[in-house]
């Protein structure tokens, strides 16, 4: 390509790129078009790709991502819009390979680390999983939805102990984490509202029980959900999980 086409396709992309950020979308296209009359470029097809993503044209986008990435097999950014592209549209398994791609190009890129975190998920392999998310949580170890993401992870896993302390943790921050609150909040309030003794008493007498039935743990559980005791009230509902898994 000689310099004049190559400065020309230049000022196409810069031009382009200026209408998509003024939400001029299909000019910048026209833009980007033109630009690729003057000489592939694996950027343009990269952008293209992109503005189809974000208009939910998903399979448009993967034709674009697709050009991008044969023209460069080292731009990571196509292999992980590729990766979402591919999941939206349901092809787990393309999804799952552009993800390990571009981890391959951006080693411990979050955007991939997630995207197969949740892939594995939702294709029924916690496991792996779990793998992606403690990856994720060596560089943001405080991160309340990855740890509440870890949290449901293990409860599929039946590693009821483990999620159990993971959740209260989770408990002792009040103001971010809701999900147990409104869990609680779910069960019909004639469970623990009936007119018998205090909290205390009916505490007392659940506890006193030498083996307590699922029913009893559930209800011992909204008891100290009630009394403060969110630790225990936790405790008591991961009890009564195990006895129906047995």
């Amino acid at each position: 390509m000689d310099t004049s086409a190559n400065e020309l396709k230049e000022k196409y992309i810069t031009r382009g790129a200026a209408f998509v950020r003024m939400n001029r979308t299909a000019e910048g296209m026209r833009c980007f078009r033109e630009a690729l009359r003057h000489g592939d470029d694996y950027r343009v097809y990269y952008t293209i790709g992109s503005v189809f993503y974000k208009q939910g044209k998903f399979k448009k986008a993967v034709l674009e991502l697709e050009k991008s990435r044969r023209l460069n097999d080292g731009f990571g950014p196509a292999d992980l819009l590729l990766g979402l592209s591919f999941n939206r549209l349901g092809n787990y398994r393309a999804a799952e390979a552009s993800f390990l791609r571009a981890l391959d190009l951006m080693t411990e890129n979050r955007v991939a680390l997630m995207g197969l975190a949740v892939l594995y998920y939702d294709t029924g392999r916690p496991e792996k999983a779990l793998e992606c998310i403690d990856r994720l949580r060596i560089h943001d170890i405080k991160n309340m939805n990855l740890r509440k993401f870890r949290a449901d992870i293990l409860y599929r896993l039946r590693k009821l102990d483990e999620s159990a302390e993971e959740f209260k943790e989770l408990a002792l921050e009040k103001d971010r984490f809701r999900s147990y609150t409104d869990l609680a909040r779910a069960i019909p309030k004639d469970v623990y509202t009936d007119k018998y003794g205090t909290l205390a008493k009916k505490i007392s007498a659940l506890e006193s029980s030498h083996e307590k039935s699922r029913e009893q743990l559930v209800a011992l559980s909204l008891c100290y959900l009630l009394g403060g005791d969110s630790g225990r009230a936790i405790d008591c509902l991961f009890g009564a999980r195990k006895l129906l898994l047995n």
